[in-house]
């Protein structure tokens, strides 16, 4: 079975600190074991203002363009990858190629895509100017019958709203995988250890892995239509 059941709700403090060992956790500054009050969010929701700021790298296609065109907000993100006019057809194209190394040359030749950690100078981890306290992560091969699914059972789980807010989830170019945005706490925790802590309660929970590659900070992410794409509700309420 893709989806298994969840686990007992923990605080944010049990779901990053399970992931750690000690000798990480001393290296990263925290104490074994902090303690967190039960149910305390980890971060502050953002607000409308923070969900409209540029705070992530937009590149016009081909992925070997690396001159970025500008910075994009939740909001333009949200925007974008709703409207039909600009990412309908090739994503529907994209879906109708049978060939994996044809699709995969189509994706990275017709699609744009973002840098969703934060603004660069450059694209890679060096050249981080900014970090936007995001975190993309990517589900793939799940099955397409699955993954609004999935992305329900994510919006609605309490131990991620706890601990995540989630910004954006919407379907992969591909169709059969899912991609998330979140909120983290770059004050409580590194962007690895972020990426850690979701990897292993994503697993745990759900029986599904997330893209190793996301731990990257400059991170490509491809952005396609998805009519149905979740946008936190201070956007658009749902």
């Amino acid at each position: 079975m893709l989806l298994q059941g969840k686990r007992p709700a923990t605080t944010h403090g049990g779901i990053l600190q399970r992931q750690q060992s000690e000798a990480y956790a001393k290296r990263q500054g925290y104490a074994k074991g902090r303690a967190t009050s039960k149910g305390r969010r980890h971060t502050m929701p953002m607000t409308i203002d923070q969900l409209h700021e540029h705070r992530m790298q937009y590149y016009r296609h081909p992925i070997s363009n690396v001159l970025s065109h500008n910075r994009v907000s939740i909001y333009h993100l949200w925007t974008y990858i709703t409207n039909p006019l600009l990412y309908k057809q090739a994503t529907d194209t994209l879906r109708g190629i049978a060939d994996e190394k044809e699709r995969k040359a189509f994706k990275a030749k017709e699609f744009d895509y973002i840098l969703a950690s934060g603004t660069f100078s450059s694209r890679n981890d060096q050249g981080l100017i900014q970090h936007s306290s995001l975190l993309c992560i990517d589900i793939d091969h799940i099955g397409y019958e699955q993954v609004e699914d999935l992305k329900q059972q994510f919006i609605h789980d309490e131990v991620m709203k706890e601990n995540f807010e989630l910004e954006l989830a919407f379907r992969s170019p591909s169709g059969d995988g899912l991609k998330l945005i979140v909120a983290i706490d770059l004050q409580e925790a590194d962007h690895a250890t972020w990426f850690l802590a979701l990897q292993n309660y994503i697993r745990l929970n759900y029986g599904v892995d997330i893209d190793p590659a996301c731990k990257n900070v400059s991170r490509a992410c491809f952005l396609p239509y998805d009519r149905h794409c979740y946008v936190n509700p201070l956007i658009c309420p749902f």
